[in-house]
């Protein structure tokens, strides 16, 4: 397979070349690629060709028990939701129990780093993460939770840019993760109707200084066939009682205009007090699918922000995304 898309705003163009070999009951997988350009912290950056997987897995009992290691890169238990969390991803080795249809469950003995790299005992241990998942035709659901080590300063997962308030860490001494856990939630027992809940939390043992709570709510349905509508909501929390918690509410909706071209429309608006006053925006797109796994998507992202203190701010973005898979 072949990947070449421009799926997100720190990345002008990405490539990725990936083979795989299943035998049944083994198989292997490797992949490499490069980012061309983009920005990090308003820097400008470029990587070069890495290899972002490679593992082998073996399949006993009949698929009952699924044991893979190396770099592995097809998070399980995942959060299902529009951020699809999963904390299973990395170099390590993750043993999976499936022993009845829907249900699958294991452990995840991992490094803390996402390429090759020596590591300690230690360190290998201490990143131990665990998960579950359950899927019926009425519902699904998934948690996992994840230790993250001290001795992997270099390599431990940062909190993401929304834990902070102003590109400023707001949560004391230590930014790092100490752990994380995450739970999803797929409601499918109304026709037409699709309900997903995520969360994701960190450093939960530390919450009253260094925690942060990310919930979202997500809401479709398919009023006609061609026709979707629905609404996104976001909290995040922090254990520090001096940030306030920060809303969001984001309607949106799509429609299949014909087989290849569909168009939509996302109206994110977003709430802090003492921080934001309001911030609204709207992303119209269109786009247009040559086959199931090629196709090209414009849009226009408008954002505008209204601090609590000082000016409005209004940016413009027009973006295209271009994807060839074979």
């Amino acid at each position: 397979m072949v990947d070449i898309h421009n799926d997100n705003d720190d990345v002008v163009s990405r490539f990725r070349i990936q083979g795989s070999y299943d035998a049944e009951t083994y198989g292997a997988k490797v992949g490499i690629g490069t980012d061309f350009g983009g920005y990090t912290g308003g820097v400008a950056t470029e990587k070069i060709v890495e290899i972002y997987n490679a593992y082998a897995w073996y399949n006993f009992l009949n698929g009952v028990i699924n044991v893979k290691g190396g770099l592995i890169d097809d998070g399980v238990w995942n959060t299902m939701g529009p951020k699809d969390w999963n904390l299973s991803n990395g170099l390590g080795v993750r043993l999976e129990v499936a022993p009845i249809e829907g249900l699958n469950f294991g452990v995840f003995l991992n490094t803390g780093a996402n390429q090759f790299n020596a590591v300690t005992a230690e360190q290998f241990f201490k990143e131990t993460g665990i998960g579950v998942s359950y899927t019926s035709d009425m519902f699904d659901i998934a948690a996992a939770f994840k230790l993250d080590s001290d001795e992997d300063t270099a390599a431990q997962s940062d909190l993401p840019d929304e834990s902070k308030v102003n590109n400023v860490s707001t949560l004391g001494g230590d930014p790092d993760v100490d752990s994380e856990v995450i739970f999803g939630f797929v409601f499918k027992g109304v026709t037409n109707l699709t309900a997903k809940a995520e969360a994701h939390g960190w450093n939960l043992g530390d919450y009253s200084d260094n925690g942060f709570l990310w919930f979202i709510e997500d809401v479709s349905y398919q009023v006609l066939e061609p026709l979707n509508v629905g609404a996104e909501l976001t909290e995040r929390l922090w254990g520090n009682s001096n940030i306030k918690p920060f809303f969001q509410v984001k309607p949106y909706v799509s429609y299949q205009i014909n087989e290849p071209l569909s168009v939509g429309l996302e109206v994110p608006v977003s709430f802090q007090s003492d921080v934001l006053k309001l911030g609204i925006g709207g992303k119209p797109w269109v786009k247009y699918a040559f086959t199931e796994d090629a196709y090209i998507k414009a849009f226009y992202n408008l954002d505008y922000k209204k601090p609590d203190a000082g000016d409005a701010t209004t940016n413009h973005a027009i973006q295209l995304d271009f994807v060839v898979k074979f």
